[in-house]
């Protein structure tokens, strides 16, 4: 059910960014479990990013520029992701995915 959502509303984002104009932006971020939740829960916490962490991407990811895409942390991202300090950077960033 989760996976569903996020597909939906990273389809939203890629759509809505062809249309943002002057210098307005739109990216999604998918962050994982942090460690203070998973702790409450009575899961490991050292298996996942603290929210001072997660927050860095937020901020990282809206400062970026990039219009959009789709932002993982280093660490979460799915196999056809890649990172934004790769040479290999997209000339299309409205279809790629980044790790932050």
């Amino acid at each position: 059910m989760v996976a569903m959502v996020n597909a939906g509303l990273e389809g939203f984002v890629r759509a809505a960014a062809l249309d943002m104009t002057q210098d307005r932006r739109l990216v999604i971020v998918h962050p994982p479990l942090v460690a203070e939740t998973a702790s409450s829960f009575g899961l490991d916490e050292t298996q996942f990013p603290t929210a001072a962490t997660v927050a860095r991407t937020y901020l990282e990811a809206v400062e970026s520029g990039q219009n959009g895409t789709a932002v993982f942390m280093s660490g979460y991202a799915p196999d056809n992701s890649f990172s934004l300090t790769n040479d290999r950077i997209d000339s299309n960033p409205v279809l790629t995915n980044y790790i932050i």
